[in-house]
């Protein structure tokens, strides 16, 4: 399991992309986290980049700055910040995904048969659901 790591940070996770966001792979993490589930608590994006809420502080600073993200307080508990993209952040992740997902739709297409492709994707589901099941 350990030797897919490696192997997925060096697909997903090229060089042009970052450059191409404009910022951090942490934030680029915390971006698509917050994409997914709506809005984070601080110590939930802590735990989603595997930091410490003081790293996760400063990584959603840039993208609160830029207006990428906002923070807000929880109503049910004030002493909870919530952080939450954007309509500029959610259309800037969406794009970014749209791009990236079509440049690995070549990638694939030119690489794989469209048996290894159907594989790949059923085999890709089998893993998310595992990992799910162990979160």
């Amino acid at each position: 399991m350990l030797a897919l790591l490696p192997l997925i940070h060096k697909t997903f996770l090229s060089v042009p992309l970052l450059k191409e966001f404009g910022y951090t792979k942490t934030q680029l993490f915390i971006c698509i986290a917050l994409y997914r589930r709506g809005s984070l608590t601080m110590s939930q994006i802590a735990q989603h980049i595997s930091s410490s809420k003081e790293q996760a502080t400063r990584a959603v600073a840039p993208l609160v700055e830029d207006g990428l993200a906002q923070r807000f307080i929880s109503e049910e508990n004030r002493t909870h910040i919530h952080v939450q993209l954007t309509e500029k952040g959610r259309q800037l992740i969406h794009s970014r995904l749209d791009s990236f997902g079509d440049a690995f739709d070549r990638k694939l297409t030119q690489s794989l048969t469209p048996e290894e492709r159907e594989q790949l994707y059923d085999s890709v589901e089998t893993v998310i659901r595992f990992l799910e099941k162990l979160n």
